[in-house]
């Protein structure tokens, strides 16, 4: 969404499938309808391709870990850096769905008529502290623009086009690591209360269904056939049955790290202070007092990524999407399938270390203390559904 000049991927959109053409400097002209079209000012980035280059990869999260095992399988030198050890951060604590349905952006028609309700509500599914609501404010306004309908029918284009490769990378990913076992279609349930709460979400599912999305609307008999221990609170349902879900979020992630360094991914355990360019290498400054030099640098650090990024001119309008789970070992219930409680904001994963209850998103920074409350609440309401 960037209006100057990136550098990016040239990219052709083609049966929903995303095609790489080239890496070049470019500057994009017009976009609609989830289309872009770009102007190549030069042809500055080396074809990867040629698998000659040193890349690093600042971030060993999941998203980080996935890059460096490509990129290793590529031929590139990579380095992996963190300043904790692989998935120990916010993938640790994911969902651990692979969820290719979810092809909705957050922002949508009316969501900030919500807004209100939730400045007021500390504990609610989404929250908004207000002490940070001036620091917000820009983003918000980012926000808004971007949830007209046809912002949205864009978004979901584009979303749906890397989800319909998403999956497919991720069973090659698994593979390559001996770990496909890890990986379980056991399909997903959203779940509604009353008939308005079902029917408020068929836009939703209108669009899924444009873009190959494949569901069933379930009755509350229906549901309780695949989930008898649901609470009959809930009278209708939507089945989705291509949702995944991995055995363990930590446990994928540190097993993928393990298997990117046995093939030659080198970690370096430091926190990254800045990115500098140095006669067209880049400098990548670590708080040790010393640096890593490389050609290409993917910046995989999640909610910090727009402070590093800074540190080397790019400014990114990216906020902290903070959530919070709680783990129960044994829970006392037999579930088969992720549960997702949209109205309430939190889903119920069913992971090898015990049902996961997560969720309640709240925007407040980087620095805020955690709420701890608001794990509370979910944990009240998983008892009570």
């Amino acid at each position: 969404h960037a209006t100057s000049d990136p550098v990016c991927e040239v990219i052709n959109v083609q049966h929903g499938a995303l095609h790489i053409t080239a890496h070049q400097r470019v500057k994009r002209l017009v976009r609609g309808q989830g289309h872009a079209a770009y102007r190549i000012l030069s042809q500055g980035i080396p074809n990867m391709e040629k698998g000659t280059n040193h890349i690093a990869v600042i971030g060993a999260g999941i998203v980080g870990i996935s890059c460096a095992c490509v990129l290793r399988q590529r031929g590139f030198a990579v380095t992996l850096i963190d300043r904790d050890e692989p998935c120990t951060g916010t993938s640790r604590g994911s969902a651990g769905a692979i969820a290719t349905s979810e092809i909705l952006p957050l922002a949508s028609p009316g969501i900030l008529a919500k807004a209100p309700k939730w400045l007021l509500d500390p504990v609610g599914p989404l929250s908004v502290r207000p002490s940070y609501l001036p620091t917000l404010v820009p983003w918000l306004y980012r926000f808004w623009r971007a949830s007209s309908m046809a912002q949205v029918r864009g978004s979901t284009e584009a979303l749906a086009s890397l989800m319909a490769i998403s999956m497919p990378a991720a069973e090659r990913l698994f593979a390559a690591g001996e770990m496909s076992h890890c990986l379980r279609r056991v399909g997903a349930l959203h779940l509604y209360e009353t008939e308005g709460e079902f029917q408020r979400s068929q836009w939703g599912w209108v669009l899924r269904q444009d873009h190959g999305v494949r569901f069933e609307h379930l009755d509350q008999a229906a549901l309780r056939d695949l989930e008898p221990e649901i609470s009959p609170a809930f009278t209708r349902a939507t089945f989705l049955p291509d949702w995944t879900l991995v055995s363990d979020p930590y446990d994928v992630g540190r097993d993928l790290a393990t298997h990117a360094m046995a093939n030659g991914v080198s970690f370096v355990r430091a926190a990254v202070q800045g990115i500098a360019d140095e006669s067209g290498e880049l400098s990548i400054q670590l708080d040790t007092g010393s640096s890593v030099i490389a050609s290409q640098v993917v910046l995989a650090a999640g909610a910090w990524s727009h402070r590093l990024a800074a540190t080397w001119g790019e400014r990114i309008p990216l906020e902290t999407e903070r959530g919070y789970n709680t783990t129960i070992a044994d829970p006392g219930i037999s579930l088969t399938r992720q549960l997702n409680f949209g109205e309430h904001g939190f889903v119920a994963s069913v992971l090898s270390s015990g049902l996961r209850i997560g969720g309640a998103v709240e925007l407040g920074g980087l620095d805020a203390p955690p709420n701890y409350r608001r794990a509370e609440a979910m944990l009240a309401k998983a008892k009570r559904f």
